[in-house]
C-alpha cells in the first residue's frame, strides 16, 4: 500500500497546491444534495498500525477485514521494521488465541469477534476486540466488554500504536462511501465520492466531506489526475485521485494489478508547501503530528472481475475437499464391490437380491459409503459440497441468472445421485432372490475387509465432523494460488 501511494504522489508537482474553499471545518453554504446513485460494495478494508515498543523497536500491523475471504475472520500481517519480509495469519475462528512464529519477540494474538456488528462493510463497528501482546506489551483494538479480557488487558503495559493509513477497496462504478478520521483530536467525517455522466455526455466527479461539496472535476476523461486540498479540524488534508485506468488500456497493461480508480487523502503536517510528505525527513515530534491517510480503491466491474477471477477461498478449499473426499469414498466403494463380487460372483444387479441377510457387515459398510457418497450431513461430501456451493454464489465474475443456471444444474445432480444408489442399493441388498437361491451360501467380510473399511470410514467422518483439520492445511497454499495466479 505504501508503494501504491508513493506511485500515485509522483504523478503530480511536489509544490504544487489547490486549496477547495468551498469546504472548511465550519459551515458551508453549499449543500450537498444527494441523488440517485448504485452504491459500490466494499469488499475489503486493511488498517496498518505502527507500533513502538518500550525497546524503541518499530513493528508494522495490518489488519485486513474481506467480504470474499469468509475462510477466515481477518487476516493479520506482521513486519519488523528495517525488514524486507513479513508473514501473514489467517484466522478462521470467531474467538480464540494464537501464538505467532517465527519472530524475534514473544507474540501472541488474542481476539473475540462473538459480539461483533458489522454494517454494510466487512469490518465489524462495534463489540470485537482484536490484541496482540508482543514481549509482554499489549496493543488492543476496538471494545473491551468481556470482563476476562478487560482483566487480561490491565495486567499488561500498553506499547505506542498509532494508525497510519487506511486502505478500502471498492467494487462499482458509481458511488464510493467511506468514513475516516484524520486526526487524533480531529471528528469523524463521512466521504462520498460520486460519479455521474453530466447534460454534455461526459463523466464528472464529486466529492462530499459530511455531505458538503467539497470538489467537482468536471470532464473526468481528460483530468484523470489531480490534487486539491481541503481544511479538516483546522489541518490540511491532500486528495489526489488517478482513474486513468478507468478510461484507458493497453495491451501491455491488461493483466497488471492496478486496474482501479485511486483516491488518496493524506493529511499534511501544518501548512507546509510539500505535497508529499517523506516520512524518513521527519522527526518523531512530526511524524506524530502527521495523521492517518486514506486510501480508496475504486474498481468499476470490468476491473472487478479480472481481481476476484472466477474462483474464490472458499470454491477452492471446497474443491480440496471434495477432491479428498472422492478420493475416500470412492476407493472404498471400489473395494466393497470388488469384496462383493469375490463372495457371491454375480456381476448384473438385476441377479443379485437378498445380499444383506446372509453379508450384514458389508451391507452396513456399503450402505454408510453410500450415504457418505449422497453428501450426507455430518460426512466429508457434504462440506465439501457445501463449500463448492457456497465459493459459487459468492463469486463476484458471476450476476445472478448464471448463479441460477449454475444452482439449478447442481440440484440436478443432487436429484439424480441419491437415485442411482439407492437404486443399486435396493436391488443389491433388499429382497430374497439370492437368499432362496438352492444351495446359496456366502461368506460376510473378514477381519481383513473391516479394517480396510474402517480405515476410509474413520477420516469420512472425521473430515465431515471437524473439516478444519484439512483446512487449516490448505488455507495458506490457496491463499498463495489466488494471490499470485488468480488476482492479477
Amino acid at each position: 500500500m505504501r508503494l501504491k501511494m508513493r506511485n500515485l504522489a509522483t504523478c503530480y508537482n511536489e509544490h504544487a497546491i489547490k486549496v477547495s474553499d468551498s469546504y472548511c471545518s465550519g459551515n458551508s453554504n453549499k449543500i450537498h444534495v444527494p441523488l440517485t446513485f448504485i452504491p459500490s460494495i466494499q469488499d475489503e478494508v486493511s488498517l496498518l498500525y505502527k507500533v513502538e515498543l518500550s525497546t524503541q523497536t518499530l513493528m508494522f500491523i495490518t489488519l485486513t477485514w474481506s467480504t470474499h475471504n469468509i475462510d477466515f475472520a481477518f487476516t493479520v500481517n506482521i513486519k519488523e521494521h528495517h525488514s524486507n519480509s513479513s508473514k501473514s495469519f489467517y484466522l478462521r475462528k470467531i474467538k480464540g488465541s494464537k501464538k505467532l512464529e517465527p519472530f524475534d519477540f514473544k507474540i501472541e494474538l488474542i481476539w473475540d469477534l462473538t459480539k461483533a456488528i458489522y454494517e454494510v462493510g466487512p469490518e465489524p463497528v462495534k463489540g470485537y476486540f482484536v490484541a496482540l501482546l508482543i514481549n509482554s506489551e499489549m496493543i488492543s483494538i476496538g471494545d473491551i466488554e468481556d470482563s476476562e479480557l478487560k482483566k487480561l488487558v490491565l495486567d499488561y503495559p500498553f506499547a505506542k500504536c498509532c494508525l497510519v493509513s487506511r486502505s478500502e477497496r471498492f467494487l462499482g462504478n458509481d458511488e464510493y462511501a467511506s468514513r475516516a478520521k484524520f486526526f487524533d483530536t480531529g471528528m469523524w467525517h463521512d466521504i462520498l465520492i460520486t460519479c455521474v455522466v453530466d447534460d454534455k455526455n461526459s463523466l464528472s466527479m464529486c466529492v462530499c466531506i459530511d455531505k458538503k461539496n467539497v470538489i467537482d472535476v468536471k470532464r473526468l476523461r481528460w483530468n484523470f489526475r489531480g490534487n486539491q486540498t481541503v481544511f479538516l479540524d483546522g489541518m490540511l488534508v491532500d486528495l489526489m485521485w488517478d482513474v486513468h485506468d478507468w478510461f484507458f488500456h493497453s495491451n501491455s497493461d491488461s493483466k497488471s494489478r492496478s486496474r482501479a480508480g485511486i483516491f488518496l487523502f493524506r493529511p499534511r503536517n501544518g501548512l507546509d508547501s510539500r505535497l508529499w510528505l517523506q516520512e524518513k525527513n521527519l522527526d518523531d515530534k512530526e511524524q506524530q503530528k502527521v495523521g492517518a491517510s486514506l486510501l480508496i480503491c475504486a474498481y468499476t466491474h470490468g476491473e472487478a472481475h479480472y481481481r476476484i477471477a472466477s474462483i474464490t477461498d472458499t470454491g477452492l478449499n471446497g474443491a480440496i475437499l471434495q477432491i479428498i473426499s472422492h478420493g475416500f469414498i470412492g476407493a472404498a466403494l471400489f473395494f466393497l464391490a470388488g469384496t462383493s463380487y469375490d463372495r457371491i460372483r454375480l456381476v448384473y444387479l438385476d441377479e443379485m437380491g437378498g445380499v444383506a441377510i446372509p453379508m450384514p457387515k458389508i451391507f452396513t459398510m456399503f450402505s454408510s459409503f453410500s450415504m457418505a457418497s449422497l453428501a450426507l450431513p455430518g460426512m466429508s461430501g457434504f462440506v465439501a459440497e457445501v463449500l463448492v456451493f457456497l465459493g459459487i454464489i459468492t463469486s463476484q465474475k458471476y450476476l445472478l441468472m448464471p448463479k441460477i443456471a449454475i444452482t439449478f444444474v447442481m440440484a440436478i445432480g443432487m436429484i439424480l445421485t441419491p437415485i442411482y444408489l439407492l437404486s443399486m442399493s435396493r436391488q443389491i441388498f433388499y429382497g430374497y432372490k439370492l437368499f432362496n437361491t438352492p444351495n446359496s451360501y456366502v461368506f460376510d467380510s473378514g477381519p481383513r475387509e473391516l479394517f480396510v473399511s474402517i480405515s476410509i470410514f474413520i477420516p469420512v467422518i472425521g473430515i465431515g465432523m471437524y473439516p478444519d483439520f484439512v483446512l487449516s492445511l490448505s488455507v495458506d497454499k490457496v491463499e498463495g494460488i489466488l494471490s499470485n495466479y488468480f488476482y492479477r
